[in-house]
């Protein structure tokens, strides 16, 4: 990491202090200089410079707003990525972070969703259909049977959930009110750090949605139907100036569209790699995706909780 810590400037000595955190993109490294601890990130896949710019920017600002997130490192001459042998790297400031819990204070959560959502950047941009669009019934079943057919054990379980992916995608809506934001807050990526409050980082996917929608993304995964945690976490957002609200079971529309999409995917490379190891990476995903799954009943939970939320902070006693 010597040449990769010299092209950011970050000090002399750089040496790797610990194991690599592997993401879904890329993995990143500890390494400490005489000068500090930083967080240097190895992409898996050739990112572009151009395109990353907007969202570094961005995480640039929320870090400027004084949230905590790791402070973006450019290079001398003011480049996000260098590249030594053939291989590209960014670099962070380090945060000593927990293990990723989406059993955080939900109050917590709350308040930094809140402060994300009032920076207010827009962009001239459309919503990527990743965020938007149904997976579909054909395509699910199609996943369903080859699954079944490689003899995946979660075949049956998506099998049993087919019809109910159905009806969640018929209640997918176009978002409305649009805004930079982060589009990527589940708990791998919001993580309590030393100083006791949240840390969230990987700004990679940040871009315009309806920060109602994401609301309700992070409600869901921080709450998992549970009605105290989201009368709790929708509570502090109200408290801390954040503009969305939860209208509908439509409002749910971003969480759907992006579960579908990472289960569809999750089930499409266990189909496509025959690596025993990979396979049993992406069957924790399957697991996640399968065993806390969204539903209709769930829905109907968090917005009534919500809604109580809201009703409490109208009319204090």
């Amino acid at each position: 990491m010597a040449k990769v810590a010299e092209c950011f400037d970050l000090g002399r000595d750089a040496h790797v202090v610990g194991e690599p955190a592997r993401g879904e993109l890329g993995e990143v490294w500890p390494v400490q200089t005489d000068r500090a601890k930083w967080a240097i990130k190895r992409p898996f896949d050739p990112q572009d410079e151009q395109e990353e710019e907007p969202n570094a920017a961005f995480a640039e600002l929320v870090f400027a707003q004084g949230i905590t997130t790791p402070a973006t490192v450019r290079t001398p001459e003011g480049r996000l990525f260098a590249e030594v042998d053939g291989q590209q790297f960014r670099a962070y400031g380090w945060v000593d972070i927990a293990s990723a819990d989406p059993r955080v204070a939900p109050v917590l959560v709350g308040q930094l969703v809140a402060r994300l959502h009032q920076i207010g950047v827009h962009r001239d941009e459309a919503v990527h259909p990743w965020y938007t669009d149904p997976v579909g019934i054909d395509a699910w079943s199609a996943l369903a049977h080859d699954l079944t057919t490689h003899g995946c054990r979660w075949a049956e379980a998506l099998t049993d959930y087919v019809a109910e992916l159905d009806r969640l995608e018929s209640l997918i809506e176009p978002p409305q009110d649009l805004q930079v934001c982060h589009r990527d807050l589940w708990a791998d990526n919001v993580r309590s750090h030393g100083s006791g409050g949240l840390c969230v980082f990987d700004w990679e996917d940040a871009g315009n949605c309806d920060p109602s929608h994401e609301l309700a993304t992070v409600l869901f995964e921080y709450t998992r139907g549970d009605a105290g945690r989201a009368y709790a976490l929708m509570s502090s957002y109200i408290n801390n100036g954040g503009p969305g609200r939860i209208a509908g079971r439509g409002t749910f529309s971003m969480a759907i569209a992006q579960l579908g999409h990472l289960g569809e995917r999750a089930g499409r490379i266990w189909l496509d790699t025959d690596d025993p190891n990979e396979r049993q990476r992406i069957e924790f995903n399957l697991e996640e995706f399968l065993e806390a799954r969204l539903s209709l009943a769930g829905i109907d939970r968090l917005i009534e909780a919500t809604q109580a939320a809201e009703r409490a902070i109208a009319n204090p006693r």
